[in-house]
């Protein structure tokens, strides 16, 4: 019992006196705060080939400022000013606390290091890693491999991640996926402010929208969360998926062009799409300049030179807007210079049905046509074959024309207001029959092709 008490009173002295060279050291050659070592079961001093060692073992426990650290062995290094801690590390700092099972702290730069495992935890996030530095002055967590911060919004994974505890701002890079309750992202960087929940993506970016139920591919992407808006670039598409399909097919719905802007208030999205624009669904495909499509409404606006085919139907038009519901093709309206063509037969490419007027109205029934209205100035061309399958053209002229289908073909047409008709018989086609095709007449051989959506989840 004596013998135990004297030893307890050896102990503190010389860890009262180590404590006292130690920080007198520390102060004297370095520019950091003080080391405090508050307790160890066992202190071993050694000097080997020139280098200081000391080795603290068994409940050790060391301050530096705010930075408490705790472990099973601590090897300090006098020379390089560091601390080796093994076993059981914990480093506490206000309410952060990493763990690891071996980390190297250096004093003077605040620098913990792991070759191994580590993980910090802190009020906002968790974040884990096969290895890693954390900065105790600047506060920034740099991780490396199989690297993974969880918070109470987002879900990030990546090769490489560096982290901001003051400003909660994460930058990723390789294999980076994020995940939270509206969407998932897929990139080769990416930028995640948590305060503002604003992103900036880089690099086959892959985004799906869960509730939209939507999937965005492109190079680079800016999302301001905090004011409902989107930017991507760099050969973007968006997939539009349609919930009610029972097939495996995902894309129902490809919109491709150089830019897109995303306006996403609840209730009112709008998207935007500039420059070299292809949209292709099940139905339709089309082609402009410029296209804006609104989520709620069920609506897209094409303008600047647009082209639409239905089938083997194309549209011209100066502007044409589409109409959905529930998400099936309901109307398309052409507005100025429309120009309606199809083709009469498959083996005679000039034989090509013509309507113009200053509006044309496509009406549909369950994506199927049931009818064309031409409004203003309307000119029809047809091409038909007689009893004796002798060929011949129709050319008339009315204010408005009116043409009724039956299951998707033309079964009855009415010409309304004052009718000029023309009939060219199959004699007078000696030359080609382009000599009759309406004034307004262009034709275009560029359908889009569909891009296939690659699911990444």
């Amino acid at each position: 019992m004596i013998m135990n008490i004297f030893y307890k009173i050896v102990l503190y002295f010389n860890l009262g006196l180590l404590l006292s060279l130690f920080s007198i050291s520390q102060n004297l050659n370095q520019t950091s705060q003080p080391i405090e070592l508050l307790w160890a079961d066992e202190i071993v001093k050694s000097d080997t080939t020139g280098i200081n060692i000391r080795e603290f073992i068994g409940k050790v426990s060391i301050r530096q400022g705010k930075v408490k650290l705790f472990c099973d062995k601590a090897i300090q290094n006098l020379d390089i000013a560091t601390f080796t801690l093994i076993g059981n590390v914990r480093i506490l700092q206000d309410e952060m606390v990493l763990t690891s099972p071996k980390i190297v702290y250096n004093t003077i730069d605040g620098i913990a290091e792991s070759f191994v495992s580590l993980k910090i935890k802190d009020k906002f996030a968790t974040l884990i890693a096969d290895k890693g530095k954390y900065n105790t002055r600047t506060y920034i967590a740099d991780f490396i491999k199989n690297v993974e911060i969880i918070d109470d919004t987002v879900n990030i994974k990546s090769d490489t991640l560096s982290y901001n505890r003051i400003s909660r701002v994460s930058d990723a890079w390789g294999h980076v996926r994020v995940e939270d309750d509206s969407m998932l992202i897929f990139a080769h960087y990416m930028n995640y402010k948590r305060e503002s929940k604003n992103t900036k993506a880089f690099g086959d970016v892959y985004i799906k929208h869960k509730n939209r139920r939507s999937v965005l591919t492109c190079d680079t992407l800016f999302n301001l969360n905090s004011e409902n808006y989107s930017l991507a670039y760099g050969n973007p598409v968006v997939f539009f998926i349609d919930s009610s399909r029972t097939t495996s097919r995902l894309d129902t719905s490809m919109i491709k062009s150089d830019t897109i802007e995303a306006f996403t208030p609840k209730g009112s999205e709008q998207f935007i799409f500039k420059k070299k624009v292809e949209l292709l669904r099940e139905k339709i495909a089309a082609k402009c300049e410029l296209m804006k499509y609104f989520r709620s409404a069920e609506m897209l606006e094409l303008r600047e030179n647009p082209v639409l085919w239905v089938d083997s139907t194309q549209l011209h038009s100066d502007s044409i807007t589409i109409y959905l519901e529930n998400n099936k093709l309901k109307k398309i309206q052409s507005n100025n210079n429309s120009l309606l063509t199809s083709r009469e037969d498959s083996l005679d490419a000039d034989l090509i049905n013509q309507i113009s007027g200053y509006s044309i109205v496509m009406e549909f029934e369950k994506d199927t046509i049931r009818y064309i209205h031409s409004y203003g100035n309307s000119k029809s061309l047809y091409f038909v074959r007689n009893d004796d399958n002798s060929l011949a053209a129709s050319r008339n002229a009315s204010d408005n024309m009116d043409i009724i289908f039956d299951e998707g073909k033309p079964a009855d047409i009415n010409w309304i207001g004052t009718v000029a008709g023309e009939y060219f018989p199959e004699t007078l086609f000696t030359g080609g029959v382009e000599k009759y095709y309406l004034p307004l007449f262009k034709l275009r051989f560029d359908k889009p092709i569909k891009k296939s959506l690659q699911n990444r989840e």
